[in-house]
């Protein structure tokens, strides 16, 4: 028997490599892009409260229609029976010959414009009601249940004061200045990253390899690293990019 027909053994292989490469940060392009990655969330985070402050203060002064439209509603109501009581009695008049039906019939135009203007306070009412609720996000029942829970309540309207001056402190907790502020670090930032990129860049990389073999009488592993090379890199051809940037940071 030949040499070449003899079976060679079964063999199991397995291996694994992991490679990386750091960048020192020798100009803060790193840093600085960090720096705007958070002025970006703040800022971001200060728009989400500005929103909440808007949709508090359009509740608050769609609150305020509302009840000045159910008050107004209150008025016409009584305005109504007021009218159909003195309605009758014209009418009664008239029949007896106490006064002209001119007269009646005059209190009943009044009569059917009062109720004219209620009914369409109550659509009013009924609009507030649904702005309401888009911006609770409150099912309609429930609302119209809170609402008449306190019905019937004066409001109470405070004193009239004035405001000479403000603290700076207070105008910067604004949420729109405070976005605006983040804004402008962040872009400060970027300008900070832009000019960075100009710049020589020093890289190092590396890897760690495992090999294993298993089969018949072989049994080996062969783990391999390496590290390097070490590089430094700096851009020459850029289409004008450290030009506008130069440009850019001088405006």
């Amino acid at each position: 028997m030949c040499s070449s027909d003899l079976p060679l053994p079964l063999s199991n292989t397995a291996s694994a490599t992991l490679a990386a490469s750091w960048e020192a940060d020798l100009f803060g392009g790193d840093r600085l892009a960090l720096q705007a990655a958070e002025a970006r969330t703040a800022s971001a985070q200060a728009r989400w409260h500005d929103a909440r402050v808007l949709v508090a203060a359009e509740t608050a002064v769609q609150y305020l229609g509302y009840r000045y439209c159910e008050a107004v509603r209150a008025q016409l109501a009584a305005d109504v029976q007021a009218l159909d009581a003195l309605g009758r009695v014209t009418q009664l008049g008239a029949r007896a010959g106490l006064q002209s039906q001119s007269i009646a019939d005059q209190t009943d135009a009044q009569r059917a414009a009062a109720r004219a203007r209620l009914l369409a306070q109550r659509a009013a009412c009924d609009i507030d009601i649904k702005a309401l609720v888009a911006l609770t996000a409150l099912q309609e029942e429930d609302l119209r249940t809170r609402l008449l829970r306190h019905a019937g309540r004066s409001l109470e309207v405070p004193p009239v004061f004035a405001i000479a001056s403000l603290p700076t402190q207070v105008i910067a907790q604004r949420p729109d200045v405070f976005a605006a502020e983040r804004e402008v670090v962040a872009a400060a930032s970027e300008i900070g990253v832009a000019q960075a990129s100009r710049l020589p860049r020093l890289t190092l990389g590396g890897s760690i390899g495992a090999f294993n073999l298993r089969g018949g009488p072989l049994n080996a592993n062969l783990n391999t690293w390496s590290m390097g090379p070490l590089q430094l890199q700096l851009p020459v051809f850029d289409g004008g990019d450290r030009k506008s940037t130069r440009l850019n940071s001088s405006h």
